[in-house]
This record gives C-alpha cells, sequence and structure tokens, in this order.
C-alpha cells in the first residue's frame, strides 16, 4: 500500500511498469523512454522521501537491434544486464527459459534426494510412493513453468 501510494502519479498498467514490494520493473519501446520512465519514478520517489539505489538499479534489452547504448540515471551509467530474477523467475535478454529450466530440473533433482529412501524403499506401498511423487517430485518441477514458452528441441 505504501508503493502505491508513492508511486500513484507515475505508475502505468502492467506490463509496462510490475511492482513487488520494494522491486518495479519499468518496461518500454526504447532507451529514451526508459530513461524517462526511470527519472520520473527517481524524481516522485526520492521527493518523498525514498532513495532510488544507483548501485541496484539494472536495465535489460530484449530483442536489442543496435548493441550499443547506455541507459542513465541522473547522467550515472546505469549497470546492463543479460537476465534478472523477478518475483523468483529468471527473465532473459534473448527471450529463452533455459535458466529457468535448468533451476526447475535442479529443484526436482533436490526433490527426488529428499524423498528417495521412501520412493526406494520396498516396504512402502506404491500408492504412498505415488502420493510422495506427487506431492514433492513433481510440484517441485512443475511450479512456475507455465510462463516458460515451450520449444520442440
Amino acid at each position: 500500500m505504501v508503493m502505491d501510494q508513492l508511486s500513484e502519479e507515475v505508475r502505468q498498467e502492467s506490463p509496462w511498469t510490475m511492482m513487488f514490494a520494494d522491486d518495479i520493473v519499468i518496461c518500454s519501446e526504447s532507451r529514451e523512454q526508459v530513461e524517462e520512465n526511470l527519472e520520473r519514478w527517481r524524481f516522485a520517489l526520492e521527493r518523498r522521501g525514498v532513495k532510488v539505489s544507483r548501485s541496484k538499479t539494472e536495465y535489460m534489452c530484449v530483442n536489442e537491434r543496435e548493441g550499443s547504448g547506455t541507459v542513465r540515471l541522473q547522467g550515472e551509467e546505469v549497470k546492463k544486464v543479460q537476465e534478472f530474477k523477478y518475483l523468483g523467475s529468471t527473465v532473459q535478454s534473448d527471450g529463452g527459459c533455459g535458466k529457468e529450466v535448468k533451476k526447475r530440473v535442479q529443484a526436482v533433482w533436490n526433490g527426488w534426494r529428499k524423498v528417495s529412501g521412501v520412493l526406494c524403499d520396498r516396504k512402502i506401498s506404491a500408492r504412498i510412493k505415488g502420493k510422495v511423487y506427487k506431492t514433492v517430485v513433481r510440484a517441485a518441477m512443475l511450479y512456475g513453468l507455465e510462463t516458460v514458452a515451450l520449444r520442440k528441441r
């Protein structure tokens, strides 16, 4: 609620502005628009006593046509990244989902390791093993993948 009040005059509808707690994602069609929106956000927040961290502020270009160019905040260059995390999911500049899929596979293996003793125990019924698998292993694998684009490979 606090961020809603602080950002009321500069906030746009999703997907142009996405907020969660104190993380803000600003989307735009060009670097110039990003700089303009970033400056509007900085002004609106700092006017109310909230400081925008220059060291934590980053930008990412998706489907970048011109490789050069920078984004500046009050004359200071903002760090460019190839990926960032938002709400636990990895967003990549190339539009790919490889990092997110690898993270999910790792989560599945971690879940498998935790319950492999139960799943491999001959004394436990197949019905119980199935419930454990569905609850731990499959849930870890499918979590968040509804946003991942599928590819033939």
